[in-house]
């Protein structure tokens, strides 16, 4: 079984959706929360539900408009043996995979599909159709059980009744009919020999009870007794279910280990494969289970299954190969689908974290990154609005002119983009009318300046010195003796003695230019310590300075709606 494409209209969140997912067989959606990913597995599991009836209500419709109905449209290769040929052959499609298109009329070489589709009106009575436009009567309604031999199951928290044996459960779909009933038959007799026992003495002291204390002309009472209904022990498949050794209810096991063994029961005996759909993979797992869950759903690829996850997770990004990944956008309920190319393997790899943001600010450094992360902190405190609450989150492009080719990339995936760098290298200030170009938002340094030139040049002396305190703490193990000495060696024209007073042009640049030199500030920490001294002086910060309007910039664009 594969799903080749998907078509949702008016279903809670999502608005409209179209999506050919083609070939793959490990679809990974990402994206921020609330943007329809777990929406798209539940429209899924509805379309080829084996359930014979829904409920639905008016909150299931977009913006609750129940005159636009909900309609979810899945279009599925079959085998070629595939038993619903014979009932639904009239409304068999054709799926190009060369052109990756559908057709309602064969086409030579065209893989076989079905597109069924529900439809929920105002009546809120869900329809299930298997349909073809080029038919008369363009729609054939499609029972459950035949549903059913799609093989679709979805892994979400709600997985206890996988775990026994009731209609519509995979441990079900193990077990013949005939079986079933011969087990049936069986049980019967024990469990109405053990009602019997149940009901011979155990019940005195009830019955003395009712007999003292109620009187009444209106009803014949007379030898009334308390007996357990043969109804609650009567046999019910829904009862069976699964235990371990120690008979322990399977329902009663930890999420992980719960939505482990419901996977493992999707995939066996499913001689057509399945369309398994697994909702937030990694909840309740440890990393290193993760990792082995997602390698043990690669290794069933090769048993016909697809599998389709998501995810908020970075450990299951880095498992999953780069054209496994859908990154999945919602703009007021309009959700784009962007596949991710192979070529962008890499920077998946490096940023597996950035796949759930909707912009990032790129930073050259750890000098730039450090800085971010401690203005992040800032914003939190002074709005209550941390940075990811705006969609938004920095990444370490780790020195260099990698920030260019990280942005160009990340583009690719439409990403709002921010590049937080220096202006030090002439090559690469070339390439920022590349970025501008494909839309990325520059924030940087005065031409020829690093960002501890930068600094070192606009802000207030006596945060100058506070950073430089830091550095006689960090770089000089307290020992201003040292530092003021390893200044007057490389500076010997400047005079250092005085430099916690001595606000002069050429002893802010002697600074800038040793604090770069050797890498004092060149470090996650050292940037946060930055970010703390500049964000506690950000007021003070003279508003015409180079410094102070790109600062403004980079909070603006944080705090600002995504276009």
């Amino acid at each position: 079984m594969h799903i080749v494409e998907l078509n949702i209209k008016n279903f809670r969140g999502i608005k409209s959706f179209r999506h050919m997912f083609g070939e793959k067989q490990l679809i990974c959606l990402v994206g921020q929360g609330d943007s329809g990913k777990t929406t798209i597995l539940e429209a899924i599991s509805l379309a080829l539900s084996p359930t014979w009836n829904i409920p639905f209500c008016d909150n299931d419709f977009y913006m609750k408009n129940v005159e636009e109905p909900i309609q979810i449209e899945v279009s599925v290769k079959i085998p070629e043996t595939f038993v619903l040929e014979s009932k639904f052959g009239l409304y068999m499609r054709f799926w190009d995979t060369e052109n990756n298109t559908i057709s309602d009329t064969p086409i030579e070489g065209g893989n076989k599909i079905l597109t069924i589709k529900l439809e929920v009106k105002e009546n809120l009575e869900p329809k299930w159709y298997v349909y073809n436009n080029c038919q008369e009567e363009n729609y054939k309604e499609i029972s459950n059980s035949d549903r059913a031999k799609f093989n679709c199951f979805i892994i979400s928290d709600y997985t206890d009744k996988h775990f026994a044996w009731s209609q519509g459960s995979p441990l079900n779909a193990l077990i013949s009919t005939k079986e079933l009933n011969s087990t049936k038959s069986n049980s019967v007799e024990p469990l109405r020999n053990a009602l019997n026992t149940i009901n011979s003495s155990n019940f005195e002291t009830f019955n003395k009870t009712f007999s003292e204390n109620v009187e009444t002309h209106l009803v014949d009472i007379d030898g009334i007794k308390t007996l357990m209904d043969s109804r609650e022990i009567y046999y019910n498949q829904n009862k069976l279910s699964l235990h371990d050794k120690n008979g322990i209810p399977f329902r009663a096991k930890g999420k992980g280990t719960r939505r482990l063994l419901s996977a493992v029961l999707q995939f066996t005996n499913k001689e057509d494969g399945s369309i398994t759909l697994i909702d937030e993979l990694e909840q309740g797992l440890e990393p290193y289970r993760v990792k082995t869950f997602v390698r043990e759903l690669k290794n069933e690829l090769s048993n016909k299954h697809q599998i389709v996850v998501t995810t908020h997770s970075a450990n299951v990004i880095t498992e999953v190969a780069a054209n496994n990944i859908i990154v999945i956008r919602n703009c007021n309920g309009v959700l784009d689908a962007i596949d991710v190319s192979t070529d962008l393997q890499r920077i998946i790899r490096a940023f597996p974290d950035a796949l759930f943001s909707k912009k990032l600010i790129v930073c050259e450094g750890s000098t730039e990154y450090g800085i971010c992360n401690k203005l992040d902190e800032i914003l939190f405190q002074q709005n209550n609005i941390p940075m990811f609450l705006y969609g938004c989150m920095p990444i370490n492009s780790n020195g260099g002119s990698k920030i260019f080719n990280d942005c160009i990339e990340l583009s690719k995936l439409k990403y709002n983009l921010l590049a937080f760098c220096d202006t030090d290298v002439n090559a690469d200030n070339e390439r920022k009318e590349e970025l501008r170009n494909l839309g990325v938002k520059i924030c940087d340094c005065e031409r020829g300046n690093c960002i501890e030139k930068q600094l070192f040049k606009d802000l207030p002396y006596n945060v100058v010195t506070s950073l430089i305190e830091y550095a006689i703490e960090k770089v000089f193990g307290n020992s201003e003796s040292s530092f003021i000495g390893t200044m007057k060696s490389s500076y010997p024209n400047i005079d250092f003695d005085n430099w916690r007073t001595s606000d002069a042009e050429d002893i802010r640049t002697a600074f800038a230019e040793i604090a770069n030199n050797n890498s004092w500030y060149k470090s996650e920490t050292g940037g946060r310590k930055l970010g703390e001294i500049i964000s506690a002086q950000i007021d003070n910060i003279n508003s015409e300075s180079h410094l102070k309007k790109q600062l403004d910039i980079l909070i603006n664009w944080v705090t600002s709606e995504v276009e």
